[in-house]
């Protein structure tokens, strides 16, 4: 090989690498994400263990049209629908979350697209929203793998949320789609060896 395709072959080798350690990061901000609504989807399933049988279906009801309010407001193409089921085995309630679309049921955490992480958030909002503490939600880079195509539409449910519920949230992001219209907006970067904040 000449010096030339030796070069032409390395600049390929760093282009294969670069994808493959993008494709790494992907896939560990995917893991990442279904982490985090299994994690919303037990403390949804405490919450609705604590409270009494009555005000159960109540509940479920809540936290099933927040979701699904979500789910139509960033995925506004495909008519999804999220259903918590309840099945009693041995004097245990286990709670199963369910995306019905077009009359075809789906395990939420088998999409990808970010939408793991919108139900997730949309669970936590639900069940701030049902309890008794302060309405405020921090939240530290919680939309990495929703398409950027989808901010505007994940600013939109939050500012719906923030009016609705009266809710307040506080978010760290390198997206600039969710800083738009916010009542307060600091940019932290570092000067020397010193971090430093500038509101915006």
């Amino acid at each position: 090989m000449t010096a030339k395709e030796n070069i032409a072959r390395i600049h390929e080798l760093r282009g294969r690498q670069k994808a493959t350690t993008l494709n790494l990061q992907k896939s560990s901000d995917d893991i990442q994400s279904l982490h985090d609504l299994q994690l919303a989807i037990e403390e949804a399933s405490v919450v609705l263990q604590d409270v009494a049988k009555e005000s159960q279906e109540k509940v479920k009801v809540q936290l099933a049209s927040l979701v699904t309010k979500a789910l139509t407001t960033i995925y506004p193409e495909e008519p999804y629908t999220f259903l918590l089921k309840f099945v009693s085995e041995r004097g245990q309630t286990s709670v199963y979350p369910t995306l019905v679309l077009n009359g075809n049921e789906l395990d939420p955490m088998d999409n990808s697209g970010g939408m793991a992480e919108v139900i997730a958030f949309a669970l936590r909002i639900a069940l701030i929203a049902i309890g008794k503490k302060p309405k405020l939600l921090i939240l530290d880079e919680p939309f990495t793998g929703i398409s950027a195509l989808r901010i505007p539409l994940v600013h939109e449910f939050i500012q719906q949320m923030s009016e609705d519920l009266h809710m307040q949230f506080v978010i760290t992001t390198h997206l600039d789609g969710l800083m738009e219209d916010a009542d307060k907006s600091f940019i932290v970067f570092k000067d020397g060896e010193q971090s430093r904040i500038r509101v915006v």
